[in-house]
């Protein structure tokens, strides 16, 4: 009777397993198994249907980039490595000793790698879509959001610098607490005089007594507490030309790499084994 019993267990958790590990869908040559998708739902937080189709999309998307023949070489991948660390405020030799903690260094680089491919391959599609354009468009959308397009002549701050990115963080989460070694100064920044434009657009957008994100310059980390602002001014379209495709793609690249997905995946080879 114990046998019996034994193998009854034993019976049903092998048909448990089976069925776990059972093959949902079929995406090329690739499967995906009803394991993946209770993973995927218990990590994300979907539904079993939501998270199916998530699993979809990654694969095809993956398809896709595999068809694309985007070539990554060494020097891509170490420059990348190398603003990592520059950004981190850290050596790339104190990155990889950090990496190394959590994983081999050879699997960062083909992670590493994927990233650059997965960056590659959606900056070629939203520019594919964008060139599909005109400049009529363009003009639309610059003129329904002038608001981001404004400058200001100038701009005034208090300029938090530190050698140590950590301490300069925790200055500006408690701006009250005194660091020995941030440094806080007072200071107008000139639209017509600053130097690197993209920064003083950036703080142009911020709202007043905020901290700007902080930014690496030289050798020394800094945050823009900003305090006042002159009086805006409008730029022109034509000056801004650039800046109005920019924001259009960063507004827009979640739509135009699903519409883009949506119309790969009608082509793709994919067959539901399993109810979703």
């Amino acid at each position: 009777m114990f046998r019996l019993f034994v193998f009854f267990v034993f019976f049903i958790g092998v048909c448990f397993a089976k069925n776990i590990n059972a093959i949902a869908i079929k995406v090329g040559s690739e499967i995906i198994t009803t394991y993946d998708i209770l993973e995927f739902a218990k990590k994300n937080g979907k539904s079993k249907k939501e998270s199916a189709e998530l699993l979809v999309d990654i694969l095809v998307k993956k398809e896709a980039i595999k068809k694309s023949n985007i070539n990554i070489d060494l020097e891509k991948i170490n420059n990348y490595i190398r603003q990592i660390a520059y950004s981190s405020g850290v050596s790339v030799d104190i990155l990889r000793n950090n990496v190394l903690k959590q994983m081999s260094w050879s699997n960062y680089i083909d992670a590493i790698k994927e990233k650059i491919k997965n960056e590659e391959f959606e900056k070629k599609i939203i520019i594919s879509e964008i060139s599909k354009k005109s400049d009529d468009d363009f003009i639309d959308f610059y003129n329904k959001n002038k608001e981001n397009f404004k400058i200001y002549g100038s701009i005034e701050v208090f300029a938090y610098t530190s050698l140590n990115k950590q301490l300069l963080l925790r200055s500006i989460n408690n701006p009250l607490s005194y660091e020995e070694n941030v440094h806080k100064k007072k200071q107008t920044l000139l639209q017509k005089e600053f130097l690197d434009k993209n920064i003083y657009r950036f703080l142009s957008s911020m709202k007043l007594k905020t901290f700007s994100p902080i930014i690496r310059k030289n050798n020394k980390f800094v945050s823009y507490f900003v305090t006042k602002k002159s009086k805006p001014k409008i730029l022109e379209y034509d000056k801004v030309a650039l800046m109005v495709k920019e924001l259009y793609a960063r507004k827009n690249k979640e739509i135009i790499l699903k519409k883009y997905l949506k119309l790969i995946k009608i082509n793709s080879s994919i067959v539901y084994v399993q109810s979703k």
